[in-house]
């Protein structure tokens, strides 16, 4: 292989590194929080069976102070609750002080890039109001799903099918 392949191959390589490192860097030192989940579950063709998760911070509350009016596409830093299930207390256009999740204005609503779940094919899971989400949340307010919890207990999520089907 010449230099100049070895090169190329070498910058390919550490440009997804890098693009996986960025993607995960809240699972690796985020602060853990509990977010109370209202989800339905669609499955995609193409990605197999997953969770659409809703969070009840994903629907504006007007009575929360806020700094500025929110436009659809606005970046919204939602300040979160000392609660074991975190609620929104406060937004912002600028990073507050404590814990907060980055969002991004969408009508009425807020999504955090956290709205879906994969699980295994063919589990057929669909849940209720008493399930929460596990997130994992850096210091930007980014955020990641690490598990689902039924009453602060994990859930293990199994095909249900049977052989030959």
């Amino acid at each position: 292989m010449e230099r100049n392949q070895k090169a190329t191959l070498g910058v390919a390589l550490l440009l997804l590194l890098c693009f996986f490192l960025y993607a995960a860097y809240p699972t690796f030192v985020g602060t853990n929080v509990q977010l109370q989940l209202a989800p339905v579950d669609p499955t995609d063709i193409f990605r197999g069976e997953y969770l659409i998760l809703r969070y009840e911070l994903s629907t504006i509350d007007a009575s929360l102070p806020k700094d500025y009016d929110l436009n659809y596409g606005d970046t919204i830093y939602v300040t979160l609750s000392d609660e074991p299930i975190r609620k929104a207390t406060a937004y912002s256009h600028v990073p507050p002080e404590g814990l907060y999740i980055k969002g991004m204005v969408n009508g009425q609503s807020i999504v955090y890039g956290i709205e879906q779940y994969f699980i295994p094919e063919k589990s057929g899971t669909i849940l209720d109001g008493s399930y929460t989400a596990l997130v994992k949340i850096d210091g930007r307010g980014n955020a990641r799903v690490t598990k689902i919890l039924k009453n602060g207990e994990p859930v293990t999520f199994t095909y249900q099918g049977r052989m030959g089907n």
